[in-house]
């Protein structure tokens, strides 16, 4: 080792950043070696030299942090440590100070670039930071040696080198080379930076000459370098290759400013139609706000003349941040065009057309609308329905708009006899449901046997009122679909106040008597078209149910979203036509003739619709807004719908205004464009992030022919399949494919096909020669994937199961067969098998080990660890896990069990979907849908449907119900084909081809991959096709109002796109190497996309990581045992500062919780609330008036009557009307103008002074002061928090009716609610238990606040203090206020868009997520995958993947749901020792509710031991060798 003397060199980063590495290297080997090795004590002398220059460099670059932001304070502690005690004692300090410190410091990249100016050193402290972050003391020495030398302080380095010598953690020889290549660059980097300086000054003068002492110096470095190096010839050609780089030569000021590489310098360089095709984390929101400084700065557009808009308003906040950040000035900010989408919509309405309609008032008016608008659907009165009418017919001089009635007062129907209503209801039965119309005509037809009671009953039809209370109820639901206003329950009109039918609901609890009273239009038809008198509900007897009010919401927001009119929806049938009819009357009643209180105004959607329609309607408004905005820049522009794309078309002058009265029948918004491909704007360019089919000239099948699939449009003929005959069948969407290249396939006949590798079709299974094996992929569900060989499946092993692939599989219990490939010799499969291995990481070890001897529990761990690694040779080949060569059937052995839905296609009798099980396991779960027993007793479950469609939803309906798979097969003359992707397709396969009239299969005989253009054809419920003479599957579009795809289509690297100019940005700066693979993996199954794969930060590949937390299943909605991991896991990291697995955090901004709704908020608010962690989140659990009451109740309870009376009579103002008491303003003002002193006192003495001593209000009044003393006196009594809350429950109002009660009518009363409930239940029903639990809902977060906290006082301290620092947090809502205090973020997976954290929780919630009733639709998936790829590259450096399976009580056992996005992630779970539960499929069938709970809570304790036990052994050695170390050394 080099003698160490002479004076240390001064303090500057780079030598700064050698300190820090050799301190973090020192407490690594201390760990390794402990206190009394030699080369430890060696330090000491080092430390002699270095530690007051150490000391200097904390002082210059730590403390100016940590004094000057906040969110670093909780290092002070550690930081005042270091300056006590010896220079050894500082040491330790500092190295234990660096490992806490440092991780933290890496996620404000933007302070450690200016912090340590300099770039060498910037990126030795990131790297130190990286190797700080790891927990394994070896791993984080290795790292260390490995960080490029940014100084030449020679010695420290040499340490660390024996260090790594003597803890045996060598570097790998290729890590080592690529340490030294970057050393050398840098090195090489500081020569080109001298030889420069050299070249502007005189050789011979004095800086002349110490500048060739330091070219010297660094030439001598570069020699040191390379004679420690294993292959001196790449430092020297690193070092060279550095000195004589030429430097980077920037286009564009802000380029050089933003020091932008070139690939963000040249999307922010595009002018004219564009789009930036970003990544996650390739710094789009930095290019987006370069891109407007550069258009200001540099071009000199006004900023007035500029749009730049974003999802959210926070990152829309965020974008003006960053402009203002870069130089960029915007002086009007409440005129400008930067926002998002609905608020720069607004500013055009307010600067052109006076604002434009007023809002709602209130969130719940929008409701109250639509419910008048299913009360007016259900009522008779209208005429015919008129033609399909665009939003903008009219505007453009194109199309006149429909007269609109101007009369409210038709009433049909009034003052009928019962019998009149009877005959009424008979003209009219062709309304009614079949059942429903046997029931009317049983009152006219004398053989029914129910005839004579009927008769005797209503008294030979004068009055109904002595029929049965089940026959009242079907008779007033029969009226109502005839149109018939006549009231069963009171046929005399006695109650002056109730009229119609909705007097049964009034006699048991008239939930809609404000309505009624307050709205006309509740009873009263208002003769438009949509009177149609349609039922609002589904099923049929016992099994109806009403239509939930929020499915009409979204319904009429997807279809505004998509500019689509109520008559076009009712005419093209892209909606069922009741809820096409319920947003018609939506947009009537909310009309300038609609209900009074309604009129005119608009909800969120119409902001747009208006700002287009204004543009429209006045030529002179829509030339000056163009000529005003030369510049449009669109962020986040995948999330964008018609309306959105539609407002900013016409702003740049892009869209033609004259064929906008077609824009909700166009395909794509390029249609809409002008003809001359001119606009406006200078610059219009989107940025974005998007993440099956035949070949266009293939020849389809039609009843005149054939003809090109690419020249099929909507509405045309084509041959089908149905039910075994040929017939013709309507196109419903023709949607190009962004395929380039895919498979063409020739059979024996000739018949011809070319498709894309994705692409459905019918096949039987391959067959081989004899000499022939094939390599396959095998699946079992408890096990995974493996990869294998066999001579299975030869020619002529038809019938013959031991020698066909089922014989294979039964012998390990698999599921699922793919071939792979067909090899010509057994030597040849063994080869594939090994290449396929080794490539993708799959076993080739037997799932069953017992039969060749091998220890079943290690085969296990090994398909534990890896089993999960056939999924990407599945995604590689274009292979789908539902559509196998091979699958088995249903199966009850040797104590296992699967289950197998056989879903048989157009047989002669239809298409059949069966079933057979034993021990009535789905009996319960299944009741209703057709069970039978057969001889042998067991249940069958076998159906017909006529439509194709029909039938694969109830499969897949009894899949999600039992978690049974479904086997896909096609019924022909030659036997069932199985469906299959057209590239598991080998020759000899026999595929479906049309002969005349009839179905034959016909041999493959060639298999060629060649390029195409692909287009997909939806047929109506045949859903297939013939093609080249083949019959083919197609895709099952459902109408979507989100439009994702315009952004595509727009691309000019997409076949058919409009042609703007993509630039694509595929380097994530953000994220971790494992993080962006894990997202990746993920997106790669949405196949129309922008073609991009991101890519990793060159200086992050080996930071971030992507880990899975496994839940045992939990009943519907119960999210808790998830949410208390993250509370344990969050309250841990914050003691640790350091995270489990690798990425440090010492505060809570640096945490976020990606939801896929608000309602799981409530669950992850309360655990946090109970550990006392800050959090913002949407729902503010404090501004509940439940929430609100119950703390006045407990604020009188903790007072007493002797409390202080300012916090009493506050309190008692807040719980006036809770319970319901009556009491009004009188009342308050009462008590705010007389009372004096205590509230309570005083109306004890002066209570029935204020309405007087006759009024029934004074009643009330005695009523609620007994509640308010009783409340007071639990003060002083041994009673908990939890108890004395359920006293405040108990309590009762004026009638009775408890605060627990009122809360219970309120969740009866809300159909939307109850909806749910009955949705999650299994049989339908639901009981007291849920209910409670639901009504209680809104408060759960202060009960387990209470529970949590026995003593009522410390309780409701706590309280005040999380409520005040709520009140603090809902500032921010306002995103243009910085951060009051760090909390961590609760959040949509939308609208965390734009933003980033560095520790990321995605809860994934089975049958939530994605949603079940969206698995089946493939556009719909893929939104669903989008929200998933967001909530995963938020994260920095860690993302925790919550899989939360749902488990559903049945009669006869508990149905799991898991969410498919887990296993396409592909993350590995936390660990052996973390992972949260596993459980066999027999523990899974023998689960109740109370053995949930349990698992639950053994969750809870296996998570908190874990996280408490994993660090403690290394802080005690910690402790034990720097106490050794430093007392002898210093």
């Amino acid at each position: 080792m080099e003698k160490i003397s002479g004076r240390a060199p001064h303090i500057t980063p780079r030598n700064m950043s050698e300190l820090v590495l050799f301190l973090l290297a020192l407490e690594a080997y201390a760990v390794l070696k402990g206190g009394e090795d030699q080369h430890l004590k060696s330090a000491a002398s080092i430390l002699l030299r270095y530690g007051k220059l150490s000391d200097e460099g904390f002082s210059r670059y730590f403390d100016p942090i940590i004094e000057g932001d906040p969110s670093f304070k909780r290092f002070k502690p550690d930081l005042r440590a270091t300056r006590i005690g010896s220079v050894a004692d500082r040491a330790i300090a500092q190295g234990v100070f660096l490992r806490n410190f440092l991780p933290f410091l890496r996620t404000r990249s933007s302070l450690m670039d200016t912090t340590f100016s300099d770039k060498a050193a910037t990126a030795a402290i990131q790297r130190a930071a990286l190797a700080a972050s790891e927990d394994d003391p070896a791993v984080v020495l290795r790292k260390v040696s490995l960080v490029p030398t940014a100084a030449k302080l020679k010695v420290l380095r040499e340490w660390i080198k024996e260090s790594v010598r003597r803890a045996d953690v060598q570097p790998e020889m290729a890590e080592e080379v690529l340490s030294d290549s970057n050393t050398s660059t840098q090195i090489g980097e500081d020569l080109r930076q001298v030889e420069a300086a050299l070249a502007q000054v005189e050789p011979m003068s004095e800086s002349g000459a110490a500048l060739q002492a330091e070219r010297q110096e660094i030439i001598d470095r570069i020699d040191e370098v390379a004679e420690s190096s294993a292959i001196p010839a790449t430092v020297f050609t690193a070092a060279a290759a550095a000195a004589a780089a030429e430097p980077r030569i920037y286009q564009t000021q802000t380029g050089s400013d933003r020091k932008l590489n070139p690939d963000k310098e040249a999307a922010m360089m595009i002018r004219g139609r564009g789009i930036i095709a970003a990544g996650a984390g390739a710094g789009k929101t930095m290019t987006l706000a370069s891109k407007v400084v550069y258009h200001i700065n540099e071009l000199g557009v006004p900023a007035g003349s500029v749009v730049a808009t974003s999802f959210s308003r926070k990152s829309a906040a965020e974008l003006r941040r960053r402009i203002d950040k870069y130089g960029g000035t915007i002086e009007d900010r409440e005129a400008s065009g930067f926002g998002t989408t609905h608020s720069v919509a607004a500013k055009l309405m307010r600067q052109y057309d006076r604002g434009g309609r007023e809002g709602f008032k209130f969130s719940s008016d929008q409701d109250k609308v639509i419910r008048l608008a299913m009360e007016q659907v259900q009522m008779t009165g209208g005429g015919e329905v008129p033609a399909a009418v665009s939003l903008f017919a009219g505007l453009t001089g194109s199309v006149p708009t429909p007269a609109e009635v101007d009369s409210l007062d038709s009433t049909p129907g009034i003052g009928l006899t019962f019998k009149e209503a009877l005959d009424e209801a008979y003209k009219n039965k062709g309304r009614l449901d079949y059942k429903t119309q046997g029931f009317i005509d049983g009152f006219f037809n004398r053989s029914d046997q129910w005839y004579r009671a009927k008769m005797r009953n209503t008294k030979n039809l004068t009055d109904p009122r002595g029929l049965s209370g089940p026959q009242l109820r079907w008779l007033d639901s029969a009226f109502r679909q005839a149109g018939v206003d006549y009231d069963v329950y009171d046929p005399e009109n006695k109650d002056p106040n109730l009229s119609g039918t909705a007097r049964y609901a009034a006699k048991k609890r008239d939930k809609d008597k404000g309505m009624r009273e307050k709205y006309p239009t509740f009873t009263k038809p208002v003769g438009q078209w949509f009177n149609q008198g349609m039922r609002l509900t589904r099923g049929e007897g016992d099994d109806e149910k009403p239509i939930p009010l929020g499915e009409f919401s979204g319904t009429i927001t997807r279809l505004k979203g998509r500019l689509v009119s109520p008559t076009e929806a009712w005419h093209s049938g892209v909606v069922e036509k009741t809820h096409a009819a319920v947003y018609a009357a939506y947009e009537y009643l909310k009309g300038p003739k609609g209900e009074t209180d309604f009129r005119n105004r608009g909800d969120f959607d119409d902001v747009l619709i208006d700002a287009s329609k204004m543009m429209l309607r006045n030529p002179k408004v829509r030339k000056q807004i163009q000529s005003r905005f030369k510049v449009l820049l669109i962020d986040e522009a995948q999330d964008l719908n018609r309306a959105q794309h539609v407002m900013f078309g016409l702003m740049a002058g892009y869209l033609d205004p004259d064929k906008l009265d077609q824009v909700g029948q166009a395909e794509k918004i390029s249609e809409l464009a002008r003809e001359d491909g001119q606009m406006t704007a200078d610059t219009y360019c989107f940025i974005g992030d998007d993440k099956q089919c035949v070949d266009v000239d293939a020849l389809v099948d039609t009843p005149s022919g054939t003809c090109h699939a690419g020249d099929l449009k909507v509405g045309d003929k084509v041959l089908s399949n149905r039910n075994g005959k040929v017939v013709a069948q309507t196109v419903r969407h023709v949607v190009p494919s962004q395929w380039a290249e895919g498979f063409r396939i020739t059979t024996e006949s000739g018949n011809t096909l070319l498709m894309s590798p994705n692409h459905r079709l019918w096949a039987s299974e391959p067959r081989t020669e004899d000499h022939q094996m094939i390599v396959y992929l095998m699946y079992r569900k408890d096990m995974g994937f493996r990869v294998g060989v066999t001579n299975k499946g030869k020619i002529g092993s038809d019938g013959d199961y031991l020698n066909s692939f089922g014989g294979r599989a039964f012998l390990e219990k698999a599921e699922r067969l793919w071939v792979i490939e067909v090899c010509e010799s057994r030597e040849d499969a063994l080869l594939e098998e090994t290449r396929i291995s080794l490539r993708y990481g799959i076993p080739t070890a037997v799932f069953n080990g017992e039969h060749r001897d091998i220890n079943q529990d290690r085969i296990e761990a090994l398909f534990h660890e890896f089993g999960m690694n056939g999924s990407r040779l599945l995604e590689d080949r274009d292979l789908s896990l539902m559509y196998p060569h091979w699958m088995s059937q249903s199966y009850t052995k040797h104590g296992r069990e699967r289950h197998t839905i056989n879903l048989i296609a157009h047989s002669a009798s239809n298409t059949q979907v069966s079933m057979e099980w034993s021990n009535e396991k789905f009996d319960g779960v299944l009741d209703g849908m057709g069970v039978r027993k057969t001889k042998g007793g067991r249940s069958r479950l076998r159906r017909w449907f006529a439509n194709y469609r029909e039938g694969l939803d109830f499969a897949e309906e009894v899949s999600r119900l039992t978690e049974a798979q479904i086997s896909y097969r096609l019924s022909t003359p030659d036997g069932p084909l199985r469906e299959i992707t057209a590239s598991g397709l080998f020759v000899g396969m026999q595929v479906p081809v049309r002969d005349g009239d009839a179905i034959t299969t016909d041999a493959i005989v060639s298999i060629e991959k060649t390029e195409g253009v692909f287009v997909d054809l939806d047929v109506d419920d045949a859903s297939n096709f013939f093609a080249g003479g083949i019959l083919t599957h197609n895709s099952i579009y459902e109408f979507r109002g989100a439009d994702p795809e315009a952004f595509i289509d727009m691309s000019d690297l997409v076949e058919g796109g409009a042609g703007f100019t993509t630039h694509v940005l595929e380097t994530n700066y953000r994220s971790g190497k494992e993080i962006v693979e894990a997202a990746n993996r993920l997106i790669a199954y949405n196949k129309k996309q922008i073609p991009m794969v991101c890519k990793a930060n060159p200086e992050r590949l080996d930071a971030g990581g992507v880990k899975t937390i496994r839940f045992a299943p939990a009943p519907p909605r119960d999210y808790s045992a998830a949410a208390t991991w993250v509370a344990e896991h969050l309250v841990e990291q914050m003691e640790l500062g350091v995270e489990s697995g690798g990425e440090g955090s010492q505060s809570y901004d640096s945490f976020g919780v990606g939801l896929r709704t608000n309602a799981e908020a409530m669950a992850y608010g309360v655990e946090m609330i109970k550990k006392g962690i800050p959090f913002r989140s949407k729902i503010n659990f404090f501004r509940d008036s439940a929430t609100k009451a119950l703390l006045g109740w407990l604020t009188i309870a903790d007072e007493g009557m002797d409390g202080d009376n300012n916090s009493i009579n506050e309190a008692v103002m807040k719980v006036t009307n809770t319970p319901v008491n009556m009491l009004g303003k009188k009342f308050k003002d009462s008590l705010t103008e007389r009372a004096t002193g205590n509230y309570i006192e005083w109306l004890e003495q002066n209570g029935d002074t204020i309405y007087g001593s006759r009024s029934k209000y004074t009643e009330y009044v005695e009523n609620f002061t007994d509640n308010l003393r009783q409340i007071a006196d639990l003060k002083g009594q041994d009673l908990t928090s939890e108890q004395i809350l359920g006293e405040v429950l108990d309590l009762q109002g004026y009638d009775g009716t408890g605060i627990k009660d009122t809360l219970i009518d309120r969740v009866r009363g809300d159909e939307e609610r109850m909806s749910a409930l009955i949705a999650a239940s299994p049989d339908g029903a639901v009981s007291e238990e849920e209910l409670i639990e639901e009504a209680l809902a809104p408060i759960s977060p202060l009960k387990g606040l209470l529970d949590a906290r026995g003593d009522l006082t410390e309780a409701m301290r706590y309280v005040r203090k999380l409520e005040s620092a709520n009140q603090k947090l809902a500032k921010t809502d306002d995103p243009n206020r910085g951060p009051i205090e760090p909390a961590v973020t609760l959040g949509t997976m939308h609208s965390w868009k734009g933003l980033e954290v560095p520790t990321m929780y995605i809860p994934m919630v089975g049958g939530g997520f994605p949603r079940f009733d969206k698995v089946a639709d493939e556009d719909e998936l893929a939104s669903e995958r989008r929200l998933a790829y967001v909530a995963v590259t938020r994260a920095e450096d860690n993302a925790y993947v919550l899989d939360i399976p749902t488990a559903r009580q049945t009669k006869q056992g508990i149905v799991i749901q898991t969410s498919q996005f887990v296993g396409e992630l592909c993350a590995p779970e936390l660990s052996s020792e973390g992972r949260v539960a596993t459980l066999t499929q027999e523990e899974l069938e023998a689960l109740d509710e109370d053995e949930v709970q349990r698992l639950s809570d053994e969750l809870d304790a296996q998570a908190e031991s874990y996280f408490e036990e994993k660090e403690r052994p290394k802080r005690a050695l910690m402790a034990s060798w720097g106490g050794l170390l430093y007392t002898k050394g210093g």
